[in-house]
């Protein structure tokens, strides 16, 4: 999987200082518009699909229960999820020491993003609209002291 950081729905000045970190970091980065918010995470960032856990992109499921207590989503239940209200960071590739490379440029360049996430192989079929409700509970879950995914 290539190194890639993904931005969504980042107003002017928070796109060019995460794209400032990625240049300072050395990763490709690219501002994802509002016409990409329903297609999978893993094919904007170049994932093959035998690189996927082969999740329908669904919440929850089986493998991955989530904290949405079961809500699996079909593909018209995904187009009416909410927009996206705030900024939404995804990295792809990165080693950890790349990771953290990025994070401090982050920090240097004073993004102020909350929600990012790694690609895995788990979210790599759901959109970022998923990804968002699912990073949103789970900063609730924290806020609140729950335990996340038994953690």
């Amino acid at each position: 999987m290539k190194e890639i950081v993904m931005l969504y729905h980042a107003d002017e000045l928070e796109t060019e200082r995460v794209r400032r970190a990625c240049e300072k970091a050395g990763i490709a980065f690219t501002a994802a518009g509002i016409q990409q918010e329903l297609a999978p995470l893993g094919m904007i960032a170049g994932v093959r699909p035998e690189e996927r856990a082969g999740h329908t992109g669904a919440l929850a499921g089986p493998d991955h229960p989530g904290l949405l207590g079961g809500l699996g989503q079909t593909g018209a239940e995904r187009s009416v999820l909410p927009p996206l209200r705030e900024p939404v960071i995804v990295m792809a590739g990165l080693s950890d020491s790349k990771l953290d490379e990025l994070l401090a440029a982050m920090r240097s360049e004073q993004c102020r993003t909350s929600l990012k996430a790694v690609l895995t192989r788990y979210n790599a079929d759901w959109n970022v609209r998923e990804l968002a409700v699912q990073l949103t509970a789970e900063r609730k879950a924290v806020g609140q002291g729950r335990r996340i995914h038994g953690i």
